[in-house]
């Protein structure tokens, strides 16, 4: 990423578009401008998480730490996240429906409008086989569209512009006519919109070929777009452009840069960041636009608000709110909580409801209840097997296998693993292959970390890494950015927001394995940044398993930043000590008796260590009653 002046900056930008090779790609920001006032990705996610708590949490839980907590829980799950929870919760044809309300204004704004002057201005000066204007945008709404038939009208010129929603429509494009792509979709077509980030995880073929076609060879500019989705920034780091132009780092490349190498080496960024839509437009468009980003109002901002709110309660009765909340609250961290939310709609918690019933096993195994969780998706397999897909009975088996091998039981676990191979039979019979190969390699990854130190094993990386490709053509996003995680780990200040409560745990024994290996060649080689480097990835396992209250990895953790003081000498003793303290409290949460009981053979191997070092006295007393207490228990 380069940061140049502004002369160079836009002369490059107006040399694109004399030449005819100039892309623009545009996010949601260019809609939040009145008279549009619709809200961003980042602003409805944030609204509707505000909204399911303020409407659906009981009064007892209103006020205080706890209230807090449930906002922190949620308050960084992504619009694709937050879409994917009401799908799961009621159909996709209901999130669908809530997304049409959500962006479908019916004006334009300045911003628009400016882009529909450059496209218009395009066809009606290019000749036969001249190369196009291209316009991007991960937009649903039909602003630019809008726009472009106002000006038309308005001013007498040729509104022919070529449109691209569906597979089809990339056949009909007249020569020389510049072209609107949206690739996620539109509100007004009846195609399925791309909305959940399992849905972004692979870019359908057509679509990455057209995105290659329209910036392959030319000069990107990005306007109003995050970078936040799993689709389209990546591919654009696969594709060659001569040029990528943007006001201001992408929020993305800011989050976490890596594999974003060839992207970040053709960036071109402005020297002041707080430029964004309007002067680029205006630099475009040889016109004053009347619009300015940073006077975003407090009025702005609420009718944008408000819109998200009524969209809302028009589409959505408040049973599928309260199931919404319930199961977002499951996978964020606050799981007893969601839990109460989803009983609560049955009153009998006797007989609690199908969505009740495949949410109480995650949330038993997100508190570290591994065989409890196995166990009720055994009886949810039971209860409702019968009736259910194929391909949801082979989700039910392999999460049950991921639960017992949590356990320390992986023969339950390939038990549970083979028992669902005929399902898979039947899903390839059925000629469903992007379906059971989903569910195949899902089962594959459960089976392969069933294996110990399988990571230690040479060609782990390689062979790792094609799985993960493997993963992301079928789809199956979850198990690919665990997977790719025990390769490489998210660093410590990286964002988190794509990764379910389930996924972060697994992150917390990525750090955890990390540091564990730095703290053993400490011990052989006395060398302090070894031990630096364990302390920072130890760190980062906190940073994760404190967030979610991860009671197993936060118990383990504690354990071995106590030895890793140990290791340091006396001088850090009570430190130890303290530590100790500290993830006994955690692991006395965690259910699994054998894993209690492993922790506390640790303390009693951590006594021996004080005793061969001459440690006497109280704490050596404090520290064998603390494993004694461990064993009783256990």
């Amino acid at each position: 990423m380069r940061r140049v002046g502004e002369e160079e900056w836009y002369g490059v930008l107006s040399e694109a578009r004399r030449a005819g090779s100039l892309t623009i790609l545009v996010g949601s920001a260019i809609s939040k401008f009145p008279p549009t006032l619709l809200a961003t990705g980042w602003e409805a996610a944030t609204e509707i998480r505000r909204l399911l708590l303020e409407e659906l949490i009981p009064e007892a839980t209103r006020d205080g730490a706890r209230r807090e907590h449930l906002k922190w829980c949620i308050e960084e799950f992504p619009f694709e996240s937050v879409m994917a929870g009401l799908a799961r919760v009621r159909s996709p044809a209901v999130a669908d429906s809530l997304i049409r309300e959500l962006f479908s204004a019916g004006a334009h704004n300045p911003a628009h409008e400016m882009l529909a002057q450059l496209m218009l201005e395009r066809t009606a000066l290019a000749v036969s086989g001249d190369p196009p204007l291209v316009v991007v945008t991960t937009n649903y709404d039909c602003g630019i569209e809008t726009a472009c038939d106002h000006l038309a009208k308005g001013n007498c010129i040729d509104a022919r512009y070529h449109r691209v929603v569906r597979k089809e429509d990339q056949l009909a494009r007249a020569r020389g006519s510049s072209v609107l792509y949206k690739i996620h979709g539109s509100v007004d077509c009846d195609v399925a919109m791309v909305y959940t980030h399992e849905q972004e995880a692979r870019l359908e073929s057509w679509r990455y070929r057209l995105l290659r076609n329209w910036v392959d060879g030319r000069t990107l500019l990005i306007l109003g777009y995050s970078g936040r989705d799993l689709d389209v920034c990546p591919a654009l780091n696969s594709c060659r452009p001569i040029r990528v132009l943007a006001p201001r780092p992408l929020d993305r490349l800011q989050d976490d840069p890596r594999g974003f190498e060839s992207l970040m080496e053709k960036l071109w960024i402005l020297p002041d960041e707080r430029t964004d839509l309007r002067v680029p437009l205006e630099r475009l468009t040889n016109r004053t636009p009347g619009l300015d980003e940073h006077a975003d109002d407090a009025r702005e901002s609420e009718g944008r608000l408000a819109s998200v709110g009524s969209a809302m309660h028009v589409t959505l009765d408040r049973g599928v709110m309260r199931r919404w909340l319930g199961h977002l609250l499951v996978h964020t961290g606050a799981w007893q909580e969601g839990l109460e939310v989803l009983g609560s709609l049955e009153g009998d918690l006797a007989r609690p409801s199908l969505l009740y019933a495949e949410e109480r096993p995650d949330a038993l195994f997100y508190g570290g209840k591994y065989v409890r969780a196995a166990e009720a998706k055994r009886e949810l397999l039971k209860r409702e097997g019968v009736d259910g897909s194929w391909a949801w009975r082979v989700g039910l088996s392999g999460s049950t296998a991921g639960f017992l091998n949590c356990a320390g039981d992986a023969v339950g676990a390939w038990r549970a693993i083979l028992s669902s191979v005929p399902d898979v039979c039947r899903l390839l019979a059925r000629v469903q292959v992007v379906t059971a190969g989903a569910a195949a390699m899902q089962l594959l990854v459960t089976g392969l970390e069933t294996i110990p130190l399988l990571s230690m094993f040479p060609g782990f990386r390689r062979i790792a890494s094609a799985v993960v490709r493997v993963l992301r053509y079928f789809g199956a996003l979850g198990p690919a950015l665990v997977l790719g995680g025990r390769i490489e780990p998210l660093g410590p200040e990286a964002s988190l927001v794509y990764l379910t409560l389930g996924q972060r745990v697994a992150q917390v024994n990525v750090f955890r394995y990390r540091a564990l290996a730095c703290a053993a060649r400490y011990r052989s080689t006395g060398e302090a940044s070894d031990a630096g480097e364990a302390e920072t990835n130890w760190e980062c396992s906190f940073r994760v398993a404190i967030g979610i209250g991860d009671a197993p990895g936060l118990a383990k953790g504690f354990l071995g930043l106590g030895e890793l003081c140990m290791l340091h000498g006396a001088d850090e003793e009570a430190d130890a000590d303290l530590f100790w303290r500290e993830a006994w409290s955690w692991a006395r949460e965690v259910e699994l008796v054998g894993w209690r009981r492993a922790v506390a053979y640790r303390c009693m191997a951590w006594a021996d260590d004080l005793a061969a070092a001459r440690v006497r006295g109280r704490r050596l007393r404090a520290v064998r009653s603390l494993a004694g207490r461990a064993l009783s228990v256990g």
